[in-house]
Order: C-alpha cells, then sequence, then structure tokens
C-alpha cells in the first residue's frame, strides 16, 4: 500500500526538479509523485517521462494557477494516508520521510516536521534551521511566526486532516504554508524530528525574494488569525529579522537595508542593529554577507547534496 504521496508543484525548472525528484525517489518508503506542471513552456512533462518511473505521474496547468492551487490539486488526486509537498528546487535528505513517519507513530500524530539546510552554488552551507526544542513551543509559536523550517517542502501531513481543514487558502501562495500549519496545529499537535529533513538551495529564482509580497501575505494571515493571538500582532520583528538575514547570506545587502529601514519605520526592535550590520561590507569578497565562511555539514549531507547536484 503507498504510503506518501508526494506533491511537487513546478513552473520551468526541468532540470531542478529533476534533481527534487530524485530524492524523492530515494526515500525507503512505498510513495506516488505527483507533479503539478504549471503552464511550463519548457521541456518539463517530457523530461519527467525520460524517467521511466511509475511511481511519478505529471498533471499540467495550461495556465499557472498558483502554488496553493497547484498543492490542492495535488492533494485531491493524493491516495496515500500520508501526504507531503516539496518545491522544485527543494531537496529532500535520504531518510526524511522514513525518520518523520517513525516520529509521527511514537507521538501518535497527524503531523511533523524537522530541520532545514540552507545552501547556495558551490555547495556553500549558509544556515542549519532548527526546529522549536518542544511540541508546545511550536505550537504556541505558530500564530505569531513560521516556526517550520524549509517551507512547504518540510511537512509530512496526514491526508485526512489536509480534508479537514481544506487544504492550501489560494488566496495567498508564499505565506499559504504557514497559514496552513497554524491551522492544522490548532486540531493536531505534531511530531518533531530533531535534525535537518530538507535542504533548501539559494538562486536566483527563489519566491522568498518577492519581499512586498511576503509581507502582504503576511499582514492577511496576522488578520486571519488574530482570535489566536487574542489579538496581539505576529511578530513582525522576527519576519524582518528572516528576510534581512536571507538577503545577507545572498550577499544582497541593498535588500537587506532597504528591509532594516523599512523596520525601522515600522518601530521594529533591532531594526538600527540589522541596518548597521547591512552597511558593512564582507571584506573577503566585497558583497554584504555576514556569514563570508560555510557553515560545517552536518554528516555526510554534503555528499549527498554533491551527488544530487552534480549528476548528469
Amino acid at each position: 500500500m503507498t504510503a506518501v504521496s508526494v506533491i511537487i508543484p513546478t513552473r520551468n525548472r526541468p532540470r531542478m526538479l529533476l534533481q527534487t525528484i530524485s530524492t524523492v525517489c530515494a526515500q525507503q518508503v512505498d510513495l506516488e509523485i505527483i507533479v503539478i506542471d504549471e503552464g511550463s513552456d519548457d521541456p518539463t512533462a517530457s523530461r519527467i517521462a525520460s524517467l521511466e518511473d511509475t511511481r511519478t505521474r505529471v498533471i499540467r496547468h495550461e495556465r499557472p494557477l498558483g502554488v496553493s492551487a497547484a498543492r490542492n490539486a495535488g492533494i485531491a488526486l493524493a491516495s496515500a494516508e500520508w501526504v507531503a509537498f516539496v518545491d522544485d528546487d527543494d531537496l529532500w535528505l535520504p531518510d526524511k520521510l522514513t525518520q518523520q513517519l517513525q516520529a509521527a507513530q511514537r507521538m501518535n500524530a497527524p503531523w511533523v516536521f524537522g530541520g532545514a539546510l540552507e545552501f547556495a552554488d558551490g555547495l556553500r552551507l549558509l544556515h542549519v534551521h532548527s526546529p522549536p526544542a518542544t511540541v508546545r513551543e511550536a505550537v504556541t509559536r505558530l500564530p505569531y511566526a513560521n516556526v517550520v523550517p524549509g517551507g512547504g517542502s518540510n511537512v509530512l501531513v496526514k491526508r485526512d486532516l489536509l480534508a479537514t481543514t481544506g487544504g492550501f487558502d489560494e488566496s495567498a501562495n508564499l505565506m499559504a504554508d504557514w497559514d496552513l500549519w497554524i491551522r492544522i496545529a490548532d486540531i493536531g499537535e505534531p511530531a518533531l524530528v530533531d535534525g535537518p529533513v530538507v535542504a533548501y538551495r539559494l538562486h536566483p529564482g527563489n519566491s522568498s525574494k518577492r519581499v512586498d509580497l511576503m509581507l502582504q501575505e503576511a499582514a492577511y494571515v496576522e488578520a486571519k488569525h488574530r482570535h489566536l493571538r487574542a489579538g496581539d500582532s505576529i511578530d513582525w520583528d522576527d519576519l524582518y529579522r528572516w528576510l534581512g538575514a536571507a538577503a545577507l547570506r545572498e550577499g544582497d545587502g541593498r535588500a537587506a537595508r532597504r528591509l532594516a529601514l523599512r523596520a525601522y519605520r515600522a518601530g521594529h526592535r533591532g531594526a538600527l542593529r540589522r541596518l548597521a550590520r547591512a552597511l558593512l561590507p564582507n571584506r573577503q569578497n566585497g558583497t554584504f554577507s555576514p556569514n563570508p565562511h560555510e557553515v560545517g555539514w552536518p554528516g555526510d549531507t554534503r555528499r549527498w547534496i554533491e551527488q544530487v547536484v552534480q549528476a548528469p
């Protein structure tokens, strides 16, 4: 019996998509892979067909409907008890699903997530994102901040729970995963995997660079779930810190300064300190990254990622 349905929205990224699929196929569980092609005008479908993997099928939208609608289309086709999502530029570690299924079974939990790695070209590991220390911390913090590292590519969730919550809110895309985690956490607590389960790749096409839209959608999530915070605001300082740190790790000092100024004008804590940090160039390469040196890769993960991204 198929254990996990894996849903992958994609558009015009055939090379990265094949790398993503290779890490999904390496999972040691019975699975099906549902690729939702969002109107690609490149040979995405033919490249997937060349894999000759009967577990993989492609559903095509003639025009892009947005990542939330694509994920919901995949959910409607899913047949397994568990559903997982992965973006077409992210990579799973080889025991991702095994660890998550075991953790969910131990905790009798309807959903589960772990940590994430963030890397860039040249296999530079920029950050290791850990999950919250406890389940209670995760549930308590979710209405204030997205504590699930790696976005939608991290979570494994029971299909019945997705049906109960109605899936992804198609009014949002960049923050739709956070909105869904808030709603499912209000029904059932997650299990946690201590270590990283997904590797998130920074590159010029990352949707997280659409900062203005992210902030707009964060305001939407804030208003939608205000009742869970007794009327309090979301943790805007945490969001600005995360966006600014991501810009700095990419060497985009201009974006980091703009975010820090925006946070300062809005009265958020630590904005001046982050602005000063964004103004200090990295002496080594002239960019504005606070992390000129690589973070150490944990375990054998570098070898695994290297094999994936350098495969023909």
